[in-house]
Parts: C-alpha cells; sequence; structure tokens
C-alpha cells in the first residue's frame, strides 16, 4: 500500500492508504434532467405513473419557467409550493415531486432511459 509521507504534499487525486481522497474545494458538478414536457409525457405512458394526465400539466410548468426536472427536487420545492404555483392538487403536486426525485436519482446514477412507449414508431400512443 502507498503511504503518504510526512513533509511530502500528495498531488490532488491522490491515494492515501489506498482510499482516493475527496477534493474538497471542488463542487459537485450539477446534473439537468430531461425537458419536463417530455418526462410528463413519459410518465403518462410508464406502467404504475399512468394513472394521471401529467402531460396535460406541461403549459403550467412552462408558464411557471420550469423546464427541467431537476428543478423539481430539492429544499425549495415543496408540494404546497408546486400545488400552489401551478394550481395543481397537491396530491398530483406530491406524485409529481415524488417521481422527479426518483428519475432525478437514476440520471445521476447514469441509469435512466425514457424509452419511447411501445407504439410510438407507429405515429401514436
Amino acid at each position: 500500500m502507498p503511504q503518504q509521507w510526512p513533509g511530502f504534499p500528495q498531488p490532488p487525486g491522490s491515494h492515501a492508504y489506498g482510499v482516493p481522497q475527496p477534493n474538497p474545494t471542488v463542487p459537485p458538478r450539477p446534473v439537468r434532467g430531461p425537458r419536463i414536457s417530455d418526462w410528463l409525457q413519459y410518465c403518462d405512458h410508464l406502467p404504475g405513473r399512468d394513472e394521471e394526465a401529467f402531460f396535460a400539466l406541461a403549459y403550467k410548468f412552462d408558464e411557471q419557467g420550469y423546464r427541467t426536472i431537476d428543478q423539481l427536487t430539492g429544499s425549495q420545492m415543496s408540494v404546497e409550493n408546486l400545488s400552489s404555483w401551478l394550481h395543481i392538487g397537491k396530491g398530483t403536486a406530491d406524485l409529481i415531486i415524488q417521481y422527479a426525485e426518483e428519475d432525478m436519482a437514476l440520471v445521476r446514477d447514469g441509469k435512466f432511459a425514457m424509452d419511447p412507449a411501445p407504439n410510438a414508431q407507429n405515429g401514436g400512443f
């Protein structure tokens, strides 16, 4: 195992005792999510999420300046705020935030893909 010798600075990204050391001065890279309108349509066709007509709300997100689903996650977003801003039910707002958080976790892990619906190649859903 490599040893860290006293008095010798380690270069950035070096390994002390075989364990990568985080660089505290480099902030995590922000990750953008998919466009909200595309994502709402995806949700409408995803089994388990298809009980709502989410895509019908796309214009409300656009009017309020919400473009990508990462804007729906984080400490500033709440069910009450989203419900009030978009004039939608709290239950619907709760589902949207929940689904956005689930999908953004997958986006950050590089495991998210919005596959087209099975009938998309036939010109419709």
